[in-house]
């Protein structure tokens, strides 16, 4: 835009006006007025421009509330210390997959996982519990066969020492 073909407005002035009297009032050691600071540090603005001040708009958070699979943490850690072992073990890392994938994110990884981690936790403590009761069968089993070789037993004294000499 030109400076040939722009015109002032009527309340603009030529712009220095506003600055020659803040000067003047602080040479002569009168306080400034307001709107002679204001007018320095502000453009004037023409008269029909309508200035509208908001506030800036929060910004807009969207969460997506997802449930996390159970991880069946307990249970594959009781089969691993109380059951069976290997499977225990299987299931500790399945579980522990589950919190993984959910924390990325990957809900249908975190939803296998945490499937998986349930049938190996199943698996291991069917196995545990039938071996715990195949031990407690035999050893019940063994208790009573001792009991009955020991009540079958000839127990009469015998003497040690029958002729010393």
């Amino acid at each position: 835009m030109s400076s040939a073909n722009y015109t002032p407005f009527q309340n603009e002035g030529d712009g220095n006006t506003m600055q020659r009297s803040a000067v003047n009032a602080v040479e002569h050691g009168k306080p400034m007025q307001r709107s002679a600071v204001y007018a320095l540090e502000q453009p004037a603005l023409p008269p029909y421009t309508d200035v509208v001040v908001t506030d800036p708009t929060p910004p807009i958070i969207i969460r997506h509330h997802t449930v996390i699979p159970k991880d069946y943490f307990g249970l594959a850690l009781f089969v691993t210390l109380c059951c069976f072992l290997p499977l225990g073990i299987v299931a500790l890392i399945k579980s522990n997959d589950v919190r993984v994938r959910a924390a990325h994110g990957d809900q249908l990884g975190a939803q296998q996982a945490s499937q998986h981690a349930q049938t190996f936790s199943m698996i291991g403590l069917g196995i545990g519990v039938a071996s715990w009761a195949i031990s407690l069968v035999v050893l019940i089993i063994y208790i009573a066969a001792v009991v009955v070789a020991v009540n079958e037993m000839d127990v009469t004294p015998q003497p040690i020492l029958e002729n010393i000499n």
